[in-house]
């Protein structure tokens, strides 16, 4: 029902309904979902009576996997829209649908759960690698995109996904976290637009947490190809590490709310 109703209001708010009904989806069943999620968002395209509770009782993370390519497809039509408008959500979008292909299957994690932590380390790390790389790819160019607005948008979504699912960051030698982290050091030397800068150093942080990435002697060798960095990331991310992560990391709290989805 959610694209009956955006479909029927048409153009591009037609589009950012859907994107906004999708997102209610992914917070009441996805990765992180919480009851301080179940507050039914302003101008949402969900049936009567339908809040984000009542779709997270009638929801699972099963159900939820069936759709998440019409999740994805959704969200990468408005990651490449020409209205900042939906570009601005999109970031978000894709960063809970990310989420939810790194979640590990539940009955795999029901019989590690209680039991060895290097077991669920690995099952973590094993379904990160079922993240479509178009999904990261999509992020990736929003972090890079001609709008501040939606650079510090996607910065806030890569935080967020740092937070949520650090198993996708650092799967693979750390393949995700090395395709974003190019952009994310971008934003974070751009002295011009302060809340820019502020918003990608605190996401340069946890994503270089996410991925173990905690001092010079653990960054990945620089270069091409799987479990390299390329040279100017690296070079971004030992500077970050000398200059910055420390201090970054005591004054970030988690209580600071700038990852929140739009």
């Amino acid at each position: 029902r959610i694209e009956e109703s955006a479909e029927a209001m048409g153009g591009w708010e037609g589009s950012l309904a859907e994107l906004r009904g999708h997102m209610a989806i992914l917070r009441a069943v996805g990765p992180g979902a919480t009851d301080a999620d179940n507050a039914p968002p302003p101008g949402v395209p969900i049936p009567m009576g339908r809040t984000r509770a009542h779709l997270g009782s009638s929801l699972s993370l099963p159900m939820l996997r069936k759709v998440l390519p019409t999740l994805l497809g959704s969200a990468e039509a408005a990651a490449s829209h020409e209205r900042s408008e939906l570009r601005q959500p999109a970031s978000h979008a894709l960063a809970r649908i990310i989420a939810a292909f790194g979640e590990p299957d539940f009955e795999d994690a029901a019989e590690v759960e209680g039991g060895d932590e290097q077991q669920a380390i690995e099952l973590a790390q094993a379904a990160a690698l079922g993240v479509p790389r178009g999904a990261v790819q999509a992020l990736s160019r929003l972090l890079a995109d001609s709008s501040s607005d939606v650079r510090l948008s996607a910065c806030h979504a890569v935080k967020k996904l740092a937070r949520l699912r650090p198993s996708v960051m650092s799967a693979n030698t750390g393949a995700v976290g090395g395709d974003l982290l190019t952009a994310v050091a971008a934003a974070a030397q751009v002295k011009q637009n302060t809340l820019l800068q502020s918003g990608a150093q605190r996401t340069f942080m946890h994503l270089l947490t996410a991925c173990g990435w905690t001092a010079i002697e653990s960054l990945p060798p620089s270069g091409g190809g799987v479990g390299r960095l390329k040279p100017e990331a690296r070079s971004a991310a030992e500077d970050f590490l000398r200059r910055s992560y420390r201090r970054i990391r005591a004054m970030d709290s988690e209580d600071e709310h700038s990852d929140e989805d739009q």
